[in-house]
C-alpha cells in the first residue's frame, strides 16, 4: 500500500526561525500533548455542592459542575465557563464553581471577568487562597498594589509557609514605595523552594539599594550570585551595586568574565565601559551615586519569573496543572503589558502546549500583525496550528502569505503545495511542486510528492517518473520504493521489478505494515495466494486497522475460497476509520461483503 508519511510542515520544521524574542519549545511543532486535567469533584471537594435542606438546587448545580470538569478536561473552556456559572447560579451558597470560572477567564486572558467572579468567590468563602491570589495579581498588574497587598496579607494569615505570597506582598510593598516593610517581610524568611529563595534574597537586595542600604544590598546581591550564577539579572544587579559602593574593580572583573562567554551582549559591553569611565573620572562613589543610582537595571517582573518557572517546572514533569498555573501568571503580566510581545508568546506556546490551538493562533496572530521581520515564521506558524485544527483552507492562506513575502524559497511553496493537496486541488500543488522542484533540482522530497500528486490524478507515468527521479537521488528513500513497487503492482506492470523495489523498501523499514502490504499485493496479483496471505497478516499485525489492507486481506481469503474470512475482512475494512486523506471506494467494499455474505447463506441452506 502506498503511504504518505508525515505531515508538510513537520518536513520544513528547519524553516521555522527560533526567535530570541520568543518562548522555545520542545521542537518546532510541538506534539499534540494530553489534554489539561484540572481538581476533579473528589467528594471533598463537592461537599458544598451537595449540603441538603435549604431549597437551593443543588442537585442541578452539581450535574452542571460536573460537566464544566468535563468540558474543562476536553481542552473546552468556553462550554467549562458557561457549565461552571450555570452550577453557581443554581447555588448561590457555593464557591467552588464560582473559583474554577475565575481560574478558567484568567487562563484565557479575561481579566475582568476573572476579577468579577474571584471576587463573588471570597464574598461567599473568605479564605479561598486560590480567587485572594487571583485578585493579587490582578491587583497588582493594574497598579493597585495597596489593594494586592490586602489580599497578599489575607492569603499569609490563612497560610503563613505560602512562600510565594509572601515574596509578592514584599514586591508590593517595594513597588510603593515602601522598601524597609518589604525589608521586614524578606528579612530571614527561607523558602524552601531553591526557585523562591533566589526571588526573595533579589528583592531584599533591591529593597536594601531602595533603602540606601548599599553595603547590606552588595552583601546579599552577592551571596545571591554564587547560589545562581547563571541568574542574569541578580548578575547585573550585583555589578550596579559595587558601582554605587565605588567597587569598580569587583564590577569589571565581573563584566569581563561574563563578557568572555557572552562576547555579543552589547548592553553589558556598554556597562563595562561606563564602568571604567566611572572608575577612571576621579570623583568617589558618593559624588556620582545619584547617577548611578539612576543607571540600576530594570526591575523584575516577580510574576513573570514565576510564570518562567512553573512552565519550566510543568514541562519537565509533563504537569499539565503546573503548566495552566504558568499560563495564569503569563496572562497577569499581560494584563499589565498588553503589547508585550514576549509574554504574548509564552502565553501563545502555552496554548499550544495544553493544546488550546485557537487561542494559540490568536495569540501568535496578534504578534504577526505588528512584527515585520518575522512575518514570514509567525505565518508558518500559523498555517501549521490550522492544519493540526483541520482549517486547510486558513492554513493554506497564512502558507501563502509566507510565500508571497520570501519568492526565493522553495520550502514556503512546497509547504503551500501541501495544502493544495489537502484541499484536494491538485493543479494548483503541483505547480507549487513544481516551482520548488526547478529551485532545488537535487531535494528528493519535491519530486516525491510531485509524484503522489500526479498519482492522484491518475497520471501514473507521471507519477512513475517522478518517483524513479527520487530514487536516483536517494537510492534509500523507502517511501519512493515502496510506491513505485505498489504502482506498478496496481497497474499490473513490470511485476518483476515492482517485487525488487518492494523487497529493498522492507529491507529499509523491515516493520513497516505498508511496505509489507505493498509486496502481499503485489503476490496477490500474481496470483501467489499463500504467500500474499502470509504477508498481509504481517501487515495487518504490525498498522493501526486500515481500511485498504483489510480490504487486501479479504480480496486474498476470498481468492483462496476463504468466504467467511474474506466477509470478516470486508466488515473490518468498512469499520476501519482513514486517518489521512485518501478517497476510499467504500461502495465497492460493501459490494463485496454483501457478495461474500450471500455465498455464506447460500452454503448454509444446503
Amino acid at each position: 500500500m502506498k503511504k504518505e508519511k508525515g505531515n508538510a510542515f513537520a518536513l520544513a520544521a528547519a524553516l521555522i526561525i527560533t526567535l530570541s524574542l520568543y518562548a522555545p519549545s520542545a521542537s518546532a511543532f510541538p506534539e499534540k500533548e494530553a489534554t489539561p486535567k484540572p481538581d476533579g469533584p473528589t467528594a471533598a471537594k463537592t461537599e458544598e455542592l451537595m449540603k441538603p435542606g435549604d431549597g437551593l438546587d443543588r442537585s442541578a448545580a452539581y450535574d452542571y459542575y460536573l460537566q464544566a470538569v468535563l468540558a474543562e478536561r476536553a481542552g473546552d473552556y468556553p462550554a467549562a465557563i458557561r457549565l461552571y456559572d450555570k452550577a453557581a447560579q443554581r447555588d448561590e451558597t457555593s464557591s467552588q464553581a464560582l473559583r474554577h470560572g475565575a481560574e478558567l477567564y484568567l487562563r484565557i486572558g479575561e481579566v475582568g471577568k476573572a476579577q468579577d467572579t474571584a471576587e463573588e468567590c471570597v464574598a461567599i468563602n473568605s479564605e479561598s487562597i486560590e480567587c485572594l491570589d487571583i485578585l493579587a495579581g490582578i491587583n497588582t498588574s493594574l497598579g493597585a498594589t495597596e489593594k494586592a497587598a490586602g489580599y497578599l496579607e489575607r492569603i499569609i494569615k490563612l497560610d503563613p509557609e505560602d512562600t510565594g505570597s509572601v515574596v509578592a506582598l514584599a514586591v508590593a510593598h517595594l513597588q510603593s514605595g515602601a522598601p524597609e516593610k518589604a525589608i521586614d517581610i524578606l528579612q530571614g524568611k527561607a523558602s524552601a523552594s531553591p526557585h523562591q529563595n533566589v526571588y526573595q534574597k533579589y528583592f531584599l537586595g533591591r529593597a536594601h539599594m531602595a533603602a540606601g542600604n548599599y553595603a547590606k544590598a552588595v552583601e546579599v546581591f552577592a551571596e545571591t550570585f554564587r547560589q545562581r550564577p547563571d541568574f542574569t539579572v541578580v548578575f547585573e544587579n550585583l555589578c550596579w551595586a559595587y558601582r554605587v559602593t565605588g567597587e569598580w574593580d569587583k564590577a569589571i572583573d565581573l563584566y569581563e568574565k561574563y563578557l568572555a562567554v557572552n562576547a555579543t551582549d552589547m548592553k553589558t559591553q556598554a556597562d563595562l565601559e561606563k564602568t571604567i569611565s566611572e572608575k577612571e573620572s576621579g570623583k568617589t562613589a558618593e559624588e556620582m551615586r545619584e547617577e548611578i543610582l539612576m543607571d540600576q537595571p530594570k526591575e523584575i517582573d516577580y510574576r513573570f519569573f514565576l510564570g518562567m518557572t512553573k512552565w519550566q517546572q510543568g514541562e519537565m514533569m509533563r504537569d499539565m496543572g503546573m503548566i495552566q498555573k504558568a499560563l495564569a501568571q503569563f496572562q497577569l503580566v499581560r494584563a499589565a503589558d498588553p503589547e508585550s510581545q514576549t509574554v504574548i508568546s509564552y502565553i501563545a506556546s502555552i496554548f499550544e502546549s495544553l493544546n488550546l490551538l485557537k487561542e494559540a493562533v490568536s495569540a501568535w496572530k496578534q504578534i504577526a500583525t505588528t512584527n515585520d521581520s518575522e512575518k514570514k515564521s509567525l505565518n508558518l506558524k500559523i498555517a501549521d496550528l490550522y492544519d493540526r485544527m483541520g482549517d486547510y483552507e486558513m492554513s493554506l492562506k497564512h502558507a501563502l502569505v509566507a510565500v508571497k513575502l520570501d519568492q526565493e524559497d522553495p520550502e514556503l511553496k512546497f509547504l503551500a503545495g501541501f495544502m493544495y493537496g489537502k484541499l484536494k486541488k491538485y493543479n494548483d500543488a503541483i505547480k507549487l511542486f513544481q516551482a520548488a522542484q526547478d529551485m532545488n533540482p537535487n531535494d528528493p522530497k519535491y519530486h516525491f510528492h510531485l509524484g503522489v500528486t500526479y498519482e492522484k490524478l491518475k497520471k501514473y507515468d507521471q507519477c512513475i517518473e517522478m518517483m524513479k527521479q527520487v530514487i536516483a537521488l536517494k537510492p534509500d528513500h523507502s517511501n519512493a520504493l515502496n510506491y513505485l513497487g505498489y504502482i506498478y503492482a496496481e497497474q499490473n506492470i513490470n511485476l518483476g521489478e515492482a517485487e525488487k523495489y518492494l523487497l529493498q523498501a522492507i529491507d529499509l523499514e523491515p516493520t513497516n505494515g505498508y511496505f509489507i502490504d505493498s509486496l502481499g499485493w503485489l503476490y496477490y496479483k500474481k496470483k501467489m495466494y499463500k504467500e500474499a496471505l502470509a504477508q498481509l497478516l504481517v501487515a495487518v499485525r504490525n498498522i493501526t486497522p486500515d481500511p485498504t489492507v483489510l480490504e487486501h486481506l479479504g480480496d486474498v481469503y476470498s481468492a483462496m475460497g476463504r468466504i467467511e474470512d474474506a466477509a470478516d475482512a470486508y466488515q473490518r475494512s468498512l469499520d476501519a476509520k482513514v486517518y489521512d486523506d485518501r478517497v476510499l471506494d467504500r461502495e465497492a467494499t460493501r459490494v463485496k461483503l454483501e457478495a461474500a455474505q450471500k455465498i455464506i447463506e447460500g452454503t448454509s441452506r444446503r
